[in-house]
């Protein structure tokens, strides 16, 4: 009987099996580090933004709705929004200002934002936002003298252009008349909206108060808000996820801010731009990013090595298993028991041949095996490295490092971010160091 001969196909099918897994794993990696980046896209048309803030009431003053719009306003401006601010507006300018905005909306196909602050009443199942020249007697004179905003605004959002459409309510839910919070209880609160296509978003849950923070600072509410909406690539509704979870550790669980949201599209207040964070990072954590894309780069290139040795192999295998049908279908073709001499060293000849050939690929798939190894866990660890620096560096605003004369551009940071942050310093009342007067006047009165 001629000797039996090695067999080719169980270790090439063990190859492709376990070559098909491992390139599964790094398909799988690479969709769950670029995820977020997907999610983040910008959503194409204008960015229109109208915010409200209502705080000078006659007999109900409150303290800080003129800071929270101003904050809310600079941080729109600095993520690119077109944005209509006022303060303390009356009935008739206020109900105006809400006229001409559900217009631009209902003609802009971006994104669409309304926010306010201040007193906010329910009656009758309808909300009502409070202008500051209204005196709270009865019911009747709100419902007169306030803007019903189901009527102005809700109702027309349905049927805007806008395939972003988000309203935010930091409007309280306690009595005014019994502390200076912002919202009267005719009705349990503020009542809950919906519009098709829309979030909308309230400062505390229904029937619920919500707190105004010191004076002369901003709302809790607000206070998160402004911070989560400049964390580049979070997703709209994971960041009111987000507020809601630091409102309820700053008030001890006292106050739950809550949404309403059919939103049919991703959308990020500060989304990835050309795959660069949208906020500056200080240059040691800069260049330890550009290291960690350097390795991954490097990964990905032993990766298609890899690749290109195993299609080889793969190329070898088919060659030896050509052969080896070859010389089965020769001998068949003999007489039996006659074997030409030349015929049989040419057999013998090849199946050497074909052994050594066979060993050096198993050889070579150890080897790959081996490098596979160790390409899964530098990937691995490159992965968890970069994850953990992003959200180190993305998770909160990065505080603005005074510099003295012009900043080096490996170390400046995103103007409109910068500008913005020293504006919200302005309205907070903080004095700004000469270093960042110097910082205005470079970048932000261009």
């Amino acid at each position: 009987m001629p000797p039996r001969r090695p067999t080719i196909a169980a270790p090439a099918a063990r190859t492709a099996v376990r070559c098909g897994r491992w390139l599964a794993l790094v398909v799988a990696v690479l969709v769950s580090t670029w995820h977020f980046g997907a999610l983040a896209q910008p959503v194409p048309g204008k960015r229109i933004a109208l915010v409200v803030g209502n705080a000078r009431y006659p007999t109900l003053p409150l303290d800080n709705p003129e800071n929270d719009a101003r904050a809310v306003s600079a941080t729109l401006r600095g993520l690119g929004y077109e944005v209509a601010e006022h303060l303390n507006l009356g009935v008739r300018e206020f109900r105006r200002v809400m006229r001409d905005f559900a217009r631009r909306a209902g003609e802009e196909e971006g994104v669409v934002v309304f926010y306010f602050a201040g007193h906010g009443v329910q009656i009758d199942g309808r909300n009502y936002l409070l202008p500051v020249d209204l005196n709270l007697r009865d019911e009747e004179e709100v419902k007169d003298e306030s803007v019903d905003i189901d009527d102005l605004f809700m109702s027309r959002l349905e049927r805007a252009r806008a395939q972003v459409r988000i309203v935010i309510l930091d409007a309280c839910r306690d009595n005014p008349f019994r502390g200076r919070t912002r919202n009267i209880r005719v009705g349990g609160g503020l009542a809950e909206m919906g519009a098709r296509g829309s979030l909308i978003a309230y400062a505390s849950a229904p029937g619920a108060a919500a707190e105004d923070g010191p004076p002369g600072t901003n709302s809790i509410y607000t206070k998160h808000l402004v911070n989560e909406m400049r964390v580049e690539g979070l997703e709209v509704e994971q960041m009111f996820k987000n507020v809601r979870v630091k409102v309820l550790q700053d008030t001890n669980q006292r106050q739950v801010p809550w949404t309403n949201s059919s939103l049919t599209v991703n959308f990020s207040f500060s989304p990835f731009r050309d795959g660069r964070p949208a906020i500056a990072l200080p240059a040691r954590q800069q260049e330890q990013l550009e290291e960690l894309a350097r390795q991954r780069q490097k990964l990905d290139a032993d990766l298609k090595r890899l690749e290109d040795r195993e299609r080889e192999q793969k190329q070898r295998e088919a060659e030896l298993r050509r052969l080896a049908t070859e010389l089965e279908q020769g001998r068949a073709g003999q007489p039996p028991k006659v074997v030409d001499r030349v015929e049989d060293d040419r057999e013998r000849r090849a199946r050497e041949e074909q052994a050594k050939l066979l060993d050096r690929l198993q050889r070579e798939e150890q080897a790959i095996a081996e490098e596979r190894r160790r390409l899964a866990q530098e990937r691995d660890r490159a992965r968890k490295t970069e994850e953990a620096a992003v959200v180190t560096t993305t998770s909160r605003p990065v505080p603005i490092q005074p510099v003295q004369g012009v900043v080096p551009p490996a170390a400046r940071p995103n103007r409109a971010v910068l500008c913005s942050d020293l504006l919200r310093k302005q309205s907070l009342g903080e004095p700004l160091t000469s270093e960042e007067r110097v910082m205005q006047k470079a970048e932000c009165m261009r």
